[in-house]
């Protein structure tokens, strides 16, 4: 579109009511100084009230429409947008404001920098305001704490309940396989090969819980990107960190059962009904 030049908006919630359009609004041309737009989309009411924060605007129906910025610098300058009853008018303006917005909340006063030294640079005159809007930032800084905070403490409880399921399971085995564990050592097993029996079984188990634990949790992110617009980031090395340290509670969970069955004496182990 901006390429192109093309002559489309997108409105904000509630202005198709106030131009009387109640049906699907897509395609629907919409008269600005007498051109037509047309309407490929309708923005959602959180995701409006986001764009207005982000602008640092006080009335959210400030922003009633937008448009491709080159649409509107080269078919019709710079210009500001204002009427209603489906006709509008456009008034020649400078352009008054740049929002940008960062994808890491650690590099806002860096790239504030940046754009200081850029604007010092091309208006010596210091005919702008840089607005850096800190008690935002943290604020963001706090919530995104204490979400972290809380996925530490609900993954620190995942693993402790998997770590002790896994040694009440072991546990249970312990003691359905006294007989086995007693014949293996009346010919000659010794206690670290039992060690090392019941550390290989439960090594799969731990891998399995793992990979199942990480597919949940990949589903679940979906699902609150979907409902909330965030952006979610999952690296290969957190699935590695994280599959690494599913096994590693794995089979420290299973070191207590592998021991208690390798120090069961043969001959007690042998009359175990």
């Amino acid at each position: 579109d901006e390429d192109q030049l093309a002559r489309v908006c997108i409105v904000r919630p509630g202005l198709l009511e106030e131009l009387g359009i109640y049906e699907n609004p897509l395609g629907f041309n919409l008269a600005i100084d007498d051109q037509q737009f047309q309407i490929v989309g309708v923005l959602g009411e959180e995701r409006f009230q986001g764009y207005a924060q982000k602008a640092l605007v006080s009335d959210a129906r400030s922003s009633e429409i937008y448009v491709p910025y080159n649409t509107v610098l080269k078919r019709q300058g710079t210009r500001s947008f204002s009427g209603g009853a489906g006709s509008w008018e456009a008034t020649d303006v400078e352009l008054n404001q740049i929002v940008i917005e960062v994808t890491d909340l650690d590099r806002v006063l860096i790239v504030s920098k940046m754009v200081e030294a850029l604007l010092s640079r091309n208006h010596p005159e210091k005919d702008y305001e840089l607005i850096v809007p800190l008690e935002v930032l943290a604020q963001r800084r706090k919530t995104q704490q204490v979400f972290n905070i809380a996925l530490v403490a609900i993954a620190s409880i995942s693993l402790l309940v998997g770590g002790i399921g896994i040694a009440n399971i072991m546990l249970a085995t312990v003691t359905e396989r006294t007989r086995e564990i007693g014949v293996r050592r009346a010919l000659g097993a010794q206690r670290k090969h039992i060690i090392a029996q019941f550390l290989t079984e439960t090594t799969p188990i731990s891998i399995l819980g793992g990979v199942l634990g990480i597919l949940l949790g990949f589903g679940l992110v979906q699902i609150l990107v979907l409902f909330t617009g965030w952006t979610a980031v999952i690296t290969p090395s957190s699935i590695v960190i994280a599959l690494t340290i599913s096994v590693a509670v794995g089979i420290s969970s299973g070191i207590y059962p592998a021991k208690r069955a390798a120090a069961l004496d043969p001959i007690t182990a042998l009359r175990h009904q």
